[in-house]
């Protein structure tokens, strides 16, 4: 019986064309070879799809699939699981690169403990949200290490793809944020987690402030609420009280990227879900975060919206 590819590498792809002929080659070049990629084009309008069919024409691993319209990162990540046929689904995006045996040291630890997901750590210039898990740790869930609330990217992962399928867990509209609810149920419903202190990943810093939109910043801020109010119906109280301290955080660390696509008449609108939040956490939450964000919060609890950037 065939069982398919150790590993389903997929590759959301859009315009990407000076960064994903280094993408795919660290993947075709991994010490793994029983691998396929998918790579899913989602209407790029630059030279992309050009590039990656040449090299799918000289390597069969590579399949291309190519969106009608324009959806989204999350959906050009569903296309990629409902067409996989590995035992595991890799998630990569198409500016970053995989470590050299970065699928052997994951494939390896998963098959070894029959983990739903393996944690790698993440080469980069700046800080990511992968590195805050201190430690290796082999079979371990959410209840049991809380850390794994601080991570919610969705690449640098190794998921058994039977465990997708059977939680029927994809990637949820919108278009922007929609790995926080995406890591979240995963780590939520994983019986067996293992994170490793190898370099498995890099991740390309651009060297410039994210591009971002009104929609971006704004469905960030909708997915980090609803990941609370998961949290909040199907998990304990100690894990409930560190996922409010990482929301009262969101709340102040998001603000740069507000100011940079609100003026200041819109701050108001824009912080009414944040206030509602915040106004219904208790005190041991804001006492438990750095001073600033506390103060941040409070001023949004309070209603003095516009001084609280100031």
């Amino acid at each position: 019986m065939n069982i398919g590819p150790a590993i389903s590498v997929i590759i959301p792809l859009y315009n990407e064309e000076e960064r994903i002929l280094n993408c795919l080659s660290s993947v075709t070049k991994q010490c793994i070879k029983d691998i396929e990629i998918l790579v899913v084009d989602d209407v790029s309008i630059d030279n992309s799809v050009n590039i990656v069919s040449e090299l799918a024409s000289k390597d069969k691993r590579v399949k291309l699939i190519c969106h009608a319209q324009n959806l989204g990162q999350g959906e050009a990540r569903n296309t990629g699981i409902r067409q996989s046929s590995g035992q595991y689904i890799f998630f990569l995006d198409s500016d970053d690169f995989i470590t050299r045996d970065g699928l052997k040291t994951l494939y390896e630890i998963a098959t070894k403990y029959d983990s739903d997901i393996v944690i790698g750590k993440t080469i980069s210039e700046v800080e990511v949200d992968g590195n805050y898990i201190r430690g290796a740790k082999y079979t371990v869930d959410l209840e049991t290490y809380h850390d794994l609330i601080y991570n919610h990217s969705v690449w640098n992962k190794l998921f058994k793809r039977s465990f997708l399928s059977q939680n029927r867990i994809f990637f949820e509209p919108p278009k922007y944020g929609e790995d926080i609810l995406f890591s979240l149920r995963t780590n939520m419903m994983a019986n067996s987690i293992s994170i490793t202190t190898k370099s498995t990943y890099n991740y390309t810093w651009l060297g410039q402030v994210e591009n971002v939109s009104k929609n971006k910043v704004t469905n960030a801020r909708d997915n980090i609420i609803k990941t609370l109010l998961l949290v909040e119906e199907n998990c304990s109280q100690s894990l409930i009280h560190d996922m409010r301290c990482k929301v009262a955080r969101n709340a102040f660390s998001v603000m740069p990227r507000v100011t940079s696509v609100y003026d200041r008449s819109q701050i108001r609108e824009y912080l009414k879900p944040w206030h509602e939040i915040l106004s219904l956490m208790p005190d041991s939450v804001f006492s438990n975060i750095p001073e600033k964000h506390s103060k941040f919060c409070q001023s949004v609890i309070h209603e003095k919206y516009l001084e609280a950037y100031d």
